[in-house]
């Protein structure tokens, strides 16, 4: 039970973490593609943006969860000009 007395739920196992991170962007925010420093889940918590992975772009919006694991080579990015002001969260050193 997850949380009782509510209603069972499913719920996963616990995923360790090392930090907890909330980032904002402002709008026209940029930077150059790059690998990501530590394999993490982002979960877009509000805004819109796209970037390039892979040499394909993607577009992110609210509710959007991914897991960047392009900790060596070219990484992702740049961000689109595009980009509103877009929080999201990180959970960094993931096992």
């Amino acid at each position: 039970m997850f949380a009782p007395p509510a209603p069972p739920l499913d719920v996963s196992d616990a995923v360790p973490v090392r930090e907890l991170l909330f980032i904002r962007f402002a709008a026209g925010w940029t930077d150059p593609a790059h690998p990501a420093p530590a394999r993490q889940w982002m979960f877009v918590l509000s805004g819109r943006g796209e970037t390039t992975v892979d040499g394909e772009t993607r577009a992110w919006g609210p509710g959007d969860v991914f897991l960047l694991e392009d900790t060596s080579g070219p990484g992702h990015g740049p961000p689109s000009s595009k980009m509103l002001c877009w929080p999201w969260s990180v959970a960094k050193g993931i096992g």
